[in-house]
């Protein structure tokens, strides 16, 4: 069975006229579960210390850095998107990440101070977001590469696993004077970006959803409908995962009408159900309200953790998790053998505006005016971006973060 998993992200920047983040809550504990199987040293493990190993001590701190924040943003936009009644959320952490990193060099002052906010970072300088966003991105198209040789060296290549990322900025050259030569260049340099800079027309929203739709093998094929005269620039980050599990579940054992349990008092929904007694990593909180086991796909160096709540409590319970800890505890987990019934099922993508998320989070100066209460107003700050045409009280905001 392969896995397929597809999302995009894009930053809309709009031409107009004339807060932190709430605190995080304590992270539920995993304790270790001893059974009879002895924790195996897979090659993860040594995979990890190789490119920990290659690594500058520069970069290795500004990615730790991100790791952190990249667990903050996570937990932030599933909690609050939960919040407005959404059921079901599916987000990439990375596509997010890689899209604000790549705004946050566009804006100067407490616009860029917002953004980093934004990311779950506030230790840390655009600069070094760049640095890392760009040895993270490295890292993972070198991995990538590595496995797919590595397949096809042994005759195997439809194995492999398949990662895409594409990152672009798409300017509207009659929006502005002139879009600054500088950020290009760096969005090229640290971001991998393909830049173009032309008149919005329907054809550069053709181009865009071409681009979405080629990076995602076609599973996404259109992410933006219209782009008027005050857009000025879009930013677009997308990622594209296909991979197999180490351990297939077997076709002959899906129960194509299982029995799919969803929250207390939500009843059950029929779909079809995968089964399978896997070896794999498990941990479970210290409280047992809370269980956590790690599927890895076949050349080891990306897995799947799974977390369910015990039962009777619903998804918001797991609010106070904090992924970096959840990975710790099933990276040092005992190996112990399960039998794992799973939902065989698809995400169908409806792409959702994250601006009214980030508002309520109280990030609100990147995307307009801010009246402080002494009167005083804030304009956002993206002068990194472009020089604007006459008016002096024009200026640039992110209409939409488009997800």
């Amino acid at each position: 069975m392969r896995k397929q998993i597809a999302k995009p992200m894009a930053l809309l920047f709009g031409l107009s006229l004339v807060a932190p983040c709430a605190p995080a809550a304590t992270a539920l504990k995993f304790r270790p579960r001893y059974e009879e199987h002895q924790h195996v040293k897979e090659l993860k493990d040594e995979e990890r210390e190789r490119v920990r190993a290659s690594r500058t001590k520069e970069v290795q701190v500004a990615l730790d850095k991100l790791a952190v924040g990249s667990s903050k943003l996570a937990r932030m936009v599933v909690t609050r998107l939960r919040a407005t009644g959404m059921k079901n959320v599916t987000i990439s952490p990375l596509s997010l990440q890689v899209a604000l990193a790549m705004a946050v060099q566009a804006a100067k002052g407490d616009s860029a101070q917002e953004l980093m906010l934004a990311l779950g970072v506030d230790n840390m300088t655009p600069e070094e977001i760049a640095l890392a966003s760009s040895a993270k991105i490295a890292e993972i198209v070198k991995m990538n590469q590595e496995q797919i040789d590595f397949f096809t060296r042994i005759g195997e290549p439809e194995k492999a696993t398949v990662f895409k990322l594409y990152n672009g900025f798409y300017g509207n050259s009659k929006a502005v004077q002139e879009f600054k030569l500088a950020l290009q260049e760096q969005l090229k340099r640290d971001f991998g970006a393909e830049v173009k800079i032309a008149a919005f027309t329907d054809d550069t929203v053709k181009e865009i959803n071409t681009r979405v739709s080629e990076t995602t093998q076609g599973k996404i094929e259109r992410l933006i409908e219209k782009l008027d005269d005050n857009s000025v620039a879009v930013l677009l980050n997308t990622v594209y995962l296909l991979a197999s599990w180490k351990k297939q579940f077997e076709v002959w054992n899906t129960n194509e009408k299982g029995e799919f349990h969803r929250e207390s008092g939500q009843g059950s929904k029929e779909m079809p159900m995968m089964k399978g007694i896997f070896t794999v990593p498990y941990a479970i909180t210290e409280d047992e309200k809370t269980e956590a086991l790690s599927l890895p796909v076949i050349d080891n160096r990306l897995r799947a953790d799974f977390v369910l709540p015990a039962e009777g409590r619903n998804l918001d319970s797991l609010s106070d998790l904090e992924p970096a800890q959840l990975a710790s505890a099933l990276d040092g987990a005992q190996s112990v053998s399960v039998n794992l019934t799973l939902p065989r099922f698809g995400v169908k993508l409806t792409p959702t505006n994250l601006v009214d998320i980030y508002r309520a989070a109280g990030i609100r100066l990147p995307f307009g005016l801010v009246q402080s209460d002494d009167g005083t107003v804030q304009v956002p700050d993206f002068s990194k971006l472009a020089v604007l045409k006459g008016d002096e009280n024009a200026f640039l905001k992110i209409d939409k973060i488009i997800h």
